[in-house]
C-alpha cells in the first residue's frame, strides 16, 4: 500500500515541480516590479515550468544521456533550485507585487464562491473520468506519442526522420511514423508526454494530467491579467470561468494528447505580455512576449504563423504609427499585394528565396507553397461560433463587445490586443478560404479547434470593452495596469 501511495504521488510531484519552477522564474523576472499579481504569476508559471523540463530534457538528449539518468537529472536539479531559492532566499522584495486580496464586496464573494465551485466540480468530474474511463486519442497517439513510447521503451532519445531517409538509412536509431509529416513536428509535447510516462507510466490516465491543469493555469492568467488593468473581482472570475468551462477546452482536457491545448496557451501569453508592455513600458513584459513568441514555434508548426503576429505587434508598438498612417499603410499593402497576384508576378529574394504570386498558386521560398483554392466557409464559421459549439456564449459577448467598442469614440487607435485579434482572424480566414484545408472548414474537422486559438484573446477584449462600457468615471479608453488581484 506504501509502495502504491507513493507511486501515485509521482504524477503530482511532475505536475507541481515545473509549476514551483516556472512560477519561481516568473518571480524573479519581475523582483521589485508591481506590474504582477500571483495569478498572473502562477498562470505564466505553469507553462514557463514544462517549458524549463522540455529544455534540460532535449538538452540531455543531444548530449545522448540515459533515458532515465535524465529524467532524475530534471527531478533533482528543479527541487534542488526551487528549494535553496524559496529557503536561502526568501521573496522579501518582491512580496508585495504577488500577494493577492480577497473581494471585499458580498456579492462578489457570492459570484467567486459560485465559480470557484463550479469549476471544482467540472474538473473533478473531469479528473474522475480521466482515471476511470481512459482515452488515448487516435491522432494524438498517432502524431504526438509514439515519439515519447520509443524514447521510454529504448531508453535512448532516438531520431525520428521522414519515410525516405528512414529508408535509405535504415538506421536502428532512426524511426518514422504513419503520419509522415508528424516525423517532422516539433517535439515539445512529445516531451510533455514523455516526462508524465516516466512517473505516471504509458497506460495510465494520470499520464495526461499536464493537460488538465493548462486550461486553469491559462484561466488564472486571464483573470490575472485583466485584474492588472483594472477590471473588477466579478467580470475577471466570469472571464476565468468563460474560459476554463468552455465546452471545446474541456474536450480538449479529457481527450488528451493534442498539441492545440499548449500552442493557445502560448500564444495568448504572448499576446497577454505584450499588452502589458503596451500599456506600462515594463520591459520584463517584453521579455516575457519574446519568451512566449519563441515557444509557439517549439509547440506547434503553426506556431510559426502566430510568432510572426507577435513580432509584427512588437515592432507596432515600437513605431508607435498614428491610425491615419497605419491604415493607410495597410491599405497600400493590400493593393500592392492584389496587384501582384493579379500580374502571377514571380521573383526572388535574398535569404528567403523564389516568391511567386498568382491567382491559383502562392510560393515564398521553402516557408511556404500552397495552391489557392476557394472555399465559402461562412456559413461554417457562423454555425461553429453561435450554433453548434455554442462556446459556452463566449461569442455573443464578443458581439457585444464589437457593437460597444463600434458605438465608443475611440480616437487612440487599436491596442495590441486587437490587433493581434484581427490578425490571427484574418489568417485563419485565409487558411480556410483560399486553400484545400477549407475541406475541413466545411466539415467542422479542424475548423472548431483552430478557433479556440481566438478565444483567450476574444473573452479578454470583450470582458475589457464591457467593463470600459460601465465605467461612467473612465477618461481614457486605455486601462492602464495596476496591483490588483
Amino acid at each position: 500500500m506504501i509502495t502504491e501511495f507513493y507511486g501515485a504521488l509521482n504524477p503530482v510531484v511532475a505536475i507541481l515541480l515545473p509549476w514551483l519552477a516556472g512560477s519561481l522564474v516568473v518571480s524573479t523576472l519581475f523582483r521589485g516590479d508591481r506590474v504582477i499579481n500571483f495569478f498572473a504569476l502562477t498562470g505564466h508559471g505553469y507553462f514557463a515550468g514544462f517549458c524549463i523540463v522540455a529544455f534540460i530534457t532535449r538538452l540531455a538528449a543531444q548530449h545522448h544521456w540515459p533515458v532515465q539518468a535524465t529524467v532524475y537529472l530534471v527531478m533533482v536539479l528543479i527541487s534542488t533550485v526551487s528549494m535553496l531559492y524559496l529557503f536561502v532566499r526568501p521573496e522579501r522584495s518582491n512580496k508585495k507585487s504577488i500577494e493577492f486580496q480577497l473581494p471585499t464586496i458580498m456579492w462578489e464573494k457570492g459570484v467567486v464562491i459560485l465559480i470557484i465551485v463550479v469549476v471544482s466540480y467540472r474538473y473533478t468530474s473531469i479528473f474522475l473520468e480521466m482515471i476511470h474511463l481512459q482515452i488515448f486519442p487516435w491522432d494524438a497517439w498517432m502524431n504526438w506519442a509514439p515519439k515519447a513510447l520509443i524514447w521510454l521503451n529504448t531508453g535512448e532519445f532516438n531520431t525520428f526522420v521522414n519515410p525516405t531517409r528512414w529508408l535509405q538509412e535504415g538506421s536502428p536509431e532512426l524511426y518514422t511514423l504513419g503520419n509522415y509529416r508528424a516525423a517532422e513536428y516539433p517535439d515539445f509535447v512529445p516531451l510533455v508526454y514523455f516526462w508524465m510516462m516516466t512517473t505516471a507510466g504509458a497506460d495510465s490516465g494520470l499520464l495526461h494530467l499536464p493537460w488538465l491543469f493548462a486550461p486553469v493555469a491559462l484561466g488564472c492568467a486571464i483573470y490575472g491579467h485583466l485584474r492588472l488593468m483594472g477590471v473588477g473581482v466579478a467580470p475577471a472570475v466570469i472571464a476565468f470561468y468563460l474560459f476554463a468551462n468552455l465546452p471545446y477546452v474541456n474536450v480538449h482536457t479529457i481527450l488528451a494528447g493534442y498539441a492545440d491545448l499548449w500552442m493557445v496557451s502560448v500564444f495568448s501569453l504572448a499576446v497577454f505580455a505584450l499588452h502589458a508592455w503596451e500599456t506600462t513600458a515594463n520591459k520584463r513584459w517584453l521579455v516575457t512576449a519574446l519568451f512566449w513568441c519563441a515557444a509557439c514555434i517549439w509547440v506547434k508548426q503553426p506556431g510559426v504563423v502566430f510568432c510572426l503576429i507577435v513580432f509584427i505587434s512588437i515592432v507596432r508598438v515600437l513605431l508607435k504609427p498614428k491610425p491615419s498612417i497605419e491604415l493607410t499603410a495597410v491599405s497600400a499593402m493590400l493593393l500592392l499585394g492584389a496587384a501582384l497576384v493579379l500580374t502571377s508576378a514571380e521573383f526572388r529574394l535574398p535569404i528567403i528565396g523564389n516568391i511567386l504570386l498568382s491567382t491559383n498558386h502562392i510560393t515564398v521560398g521553402a516557408l511556404l507553397d500552397q495552391p489557392i483554392v476557394f472555399y465559402n466557409i461562412s456559413y461554417s464559421v457562423l454555425d461553429s461560433l453561435f450554433t453548434s459549439s455554442n462556446w459556452n456564449l463566449v461569442f455573443y459577448l464578443a458581439t457585444l463587445s464589437l457593437a460597444l467598442w463600434l458605438a465608443s469614440s475611440v480616437s487612440t487607435g487599436i491596442l495590441s490586443l486587437g490587433f493581434c485579434l484581427i490578425t490571427t482572424s484574418l489568417a485563419l480566414i485565409f487558411v480556410f478560404s483560399f486553400t484545400p484545408y477549407g475541406d475541413s472548414a466545411i466539415d467542422n474537422v479542424t475548423l472548431n479547434r483552430t478557433i479556440l486559438y481566438l478565444v483567450p484573446i476574444t473573452i479578454v477584449t470583450a470582458t475589457l470593452n464591457v467593463w470600459r462600457s460601465t465605467k461612467r468615471n473612465t477618461t481614457s479608453s486605455r486601462l492602464k495596469y495596476r496591483n490588483g488581484s
